[in-house]
C-alpha cells in the first residue's frame, strides 16, 4: 500500500493557463489491482496560490462529501515550486518546476497518481469541457 507517495518533479508552462487566477483541478487516483482507476480525491486551485510556495490541499472525494465524519481523503502537498526561464513542456514560454507528494491517502491499491485538469473559462454562456494538462507517474513510497 502506498498511502504517502512522492511523485517525480514535473514542469508546467504558465502560457498553457489563461492567467494566474484561472482555476484548474488536481485529481488524485488510485490504480487498483483490478486495473480500475478510482478517484481518491480532488481540489481546485490557481497558479497564483501555488507561486507563494509550499502549501497543502485537502483531497475531497465528491461521492463522500457530506457524509457524517468525512473530512478528506488525504492531502496533496506542494513541496516546492521553482520559476523557470524556459519550460520544456511545451518547449515555449515560461514555466514552473513543481515537486509534490501526498499524505494519508485513502488508497487500497499500490499505484496512486494525479492529473491536472484545466478548466476553460465560460465562453458565450457555454462552459467548454476541461482538458487534461498533466498526468503523473505512480508515486514512490517514502
Amino acid at each position: 500500500n502506498n498511502n504517502n507517495p512522492n511523485w517525480n518533479p514535473f514542469e508546467i508552462s504558465t502560457s498553457s493557463f489563461i492567467g494566474l487566477d484561472e482555476p484548474f483541478t488536481v485529481a488524485v487516483y488510485d490504480l487498483d489491482p483490478d486495473g480500475i482507476n478510482t478517484l481518491i480525491g480532488e481540489f481546485i486551485t490557481t497558479l497564483r496560490e501555488w507561486i507563494f510556495g509550499p502549501c497543502t490541499h485537502a483531497l475531497i472525494n465528491p461521492s463522500k462529501k457530506g457524509r457524517v465524519g468525512y473530512q478528506s481523503s488525504g492531502a496533496w502537498i506542494l513541496k516546492s515550486i521553482i520559476p523557470l526561464d524556459v519550460c520544456n513542456q511545451p518547449s515555449i514560454g515560461l514555466g514552473m518546476e513543481i515537486e509534490c507528494k501526498a499524505s494519508k491517502l485513502e488508497s487500497k491499491g499500490k499505484a496512486p497518481y494525479f492529473e491536472i485538469w484545466v478548466i476553460p473559462p465560460v465562453f458565450a454562456d457555454r462552459q467548454p469541457a476541461p482538458w487534461l494538462y498533466y498526468r503523473s507517474g505512480h508515486g514512490n513510497p517514502l
